[in-house]
């Protein structure tokens, strides 16, 4: 009997270890994916139909962030609050814009451009769009 309690501490103590292991390591990726994005405030002029938190924000067509939330500031702009990648080079002249993917019609944020001579956007600055002037 003392040999079966033993090995149930032993395989209860293993597990433990295990989800522990497990659950650290999905908080150090969390932490450090966090720490690698910056906050980026966009304002849409208009409608936004389409755009939904979890959305994707992409800068000539590859992902670089994601929508975490959206508010109306009046009922003429919509402010979309982003993470965006530390790497993506957005700058002053960037064009913002909607895109909308797939046969859904789900709306994600494009932007597109930007000289590189240009100064960069400042970490948690925004940027204002207006619907009528698309991505070219």
């Amino acid at each position: 009997m003392k040999a079966r309690a033993s090995n149930l501490m032993i395989g209860s103590m293993t597990l433990a270890v295990i989800a522990a292991a497990f659950v650290g390591l999905l908080g150090y990726r969390k932490i450090h994916g966090s720490a690698q994005q910056a906050p980026l405030r966009i304002v849409f002029e208009g409608s936004a139909s389409g755009l939904r938190k979890g959305g994707n924000v992409n800068f000539d067509g590859v992902q670089v962030g994601e929508i975490k939330s959206l508010k109306l500031d009046n009922p003429r702009k919509v402010v979309a609050l982003t993470l965006v990648d530390n790497s993506a080079p957005i700058r002053k002249d960037t064009v913002v814009g909607l895109e909308f993917q797939g046969l859904t019609g789900v709306a994600a944020i494009s932007l597109t451009g930007g000289a590189a001579a240009a100064p960069p956007v400042p970490a948690g600055c925004g940027r204002h769009s207006d619907p009528d002037r698309r991505p070219q």
